[in-house]
């Protein structure tokens, strides 16, 4: 078991129970189902392959040691950057997708992260037309969970 999930129960323990913070805590872990256990933090290197051989089949480069999918320190308000050799923006640096550190605890956020991150690993640059039906595609082909209608929504977001 992590010792996040003993970190955030010493946490509630110390809490006053009649604060805010103390009742929003106990408020969203009520709301969640929490019979299958925190399993940890995502396998980055796994769920890219895993993504790859889903849903982008090819388009994106192959993880080795010249390109690279890890966790790292980012600004608070980058969730994740694609470094690709052809831009040159950070010149000596690995190719490849880091994703914000702070991400590491929450499963849906990083996966949303690195989805985004595949897409420009793609060759696309920038959020315009071309990215935006990327994202439809993904949504289409399920990558964000099950939207239709007659479905149990049962996704990442």
């Amino acid at each position: 078991m992590s010792t996040w999930i003993h970190e955030e129960e010493r946490k509630i323990l110390d809490m006053n129970r009649s604060s805010d913070e103390y009742k929003v805590f106990v408020q969203a872990k009520d709301d969640i189902d929490l019979s299958a256990g925190y399993s940890g933090p995502i396998k980055l290197e796994e769920t890219y392959r895993e993504y790859q051989a889903k849903y982008f089949k090819g388009r994106v480069p192959d993880l080795s040691d010249s390109f690279i999918c890890a966790f790292q320190s980012l600004p608070y308000d980058t969730s994740g950057i694609t470094i690709m050799l052809e831009e040159n923006r950070i010149p000596d640096v690995k190719k490849g997708i880091r994703i914000n550190e702070c991400l590491e605890k929450f499963r849906s956020e990083t996966q949303v992260a690195l989805l985004h991150e595949m897409i420009h690993a793609t060759g696309i640059i920038g959020h315009g037309k071309e990215f935006k039906q990327e994202i439809l595609r993904l949504i289409i082909e399920g990558a964000y969970g099950d939207f239709s209608p007659e479905g149990e929504f049962a996704g990442i977001l």
